[in-house]
């Protein structure tokens, strides 16, 4: 990912539409930075069907990125975050989602409010619960398997695929070349601990994340495990 002349992020692809294994790889073809080739977010040709994707986080990290390529690809978006970095955008830079863009407001922690502050801000996943439905999930803000259990299981039924960006350090060890997605995942002694920016921990719970998905919506999980992501709004 990288940024264009404007500043915001381009994400460089050659991935067709039909390389996104299901409903929901548009993000796998957002982190495909393959052989130079079409910038994904500028290319004209239309998918055959108008997908409906639900991001949740979107304000940073990989988000806008998503956001700006599902847009120009014709696909109707909907975020699901606290809204705090949004308003921050909004007020020093004047940023603001791009149009047509649905915001929802609240927390992953099913326990918190959007705005701890508030108390009358939305609590927790309240704004996604209901009769909406989406063909695609994609999670960029998932850490903890609680919360990502939390999510998957309330979306599990209104959803057909479900894509969360992992982390390369879900593998215990990358010492040995040569390795592929069946080397050792890491491991926490306890897995009810969410001191998820430990160093030690953040991989493990990043891999109990991918589980609690995969329990959640069996079959329909796609984990992607990039390296570093580096870009506007990280």
């Amino acid at each position: 990912m990288n940024p264009g002349k404007n500043g915001k992020a381009r994400v460089v692809s050659d991935a067709t539409r039909r390389e996104f294994i299901g409903l929901g790889l548009l993000a796998g073809a957002v982190l495909a930075l393959g052989a130079p080739g079409t910038a994904l977010a500028r290319r004209a040709d239309a998918p055959a069907k108008s997908l409906r994707i639900l991001i949740l986080g979107g304000s940073g990290f990989l988000g806008p990125a998503v956001i700006d390529a599902a847009l120009a690809r014709g696909h109707t978006i909907t975020v699901f975050n606290r809204g705090m970095t949004e308003k921050k955008k909004e007020e020093l830079y004047g940023e603001h989602l791009p149009e047509g863009v649905q915001r929802l407001i609240g927390n992953r922690d099913p326990d918190k409010h959007a705005d701890a502050k508030d108390p009358t801000t939305p609590k927790g996943l309240s704004q996604l619960e209901g009769a909406a439905t989406w063909d695609a999930v994609v999670d960029t803000s998932g850490y903890v398997p609680r919360i990502v259990k939390s999510s998957a299981e309330l979306l599990r039924e209104r959803v057909k695929h479900y894509t969360f960006i992992s982390s390369v350090s879900v593998y215990a060890a990358m010492t040995e070349p040569g390795g592929d997605e069946s080397r050792p995942l890491a491991t926490i002694d306890n897995p009810n601990d969410e001191e998820f920016q430990h160093p030690l921990k953040y991989g493990a719970l990043k891999a109990l994340s991918e589980q609690a998905a995969e329990a959640a919506m069996p079959g329909r999980v796609c984990n992607i495990r990039p390296g570093f992501i580096v870009g506007p709004w990280d």
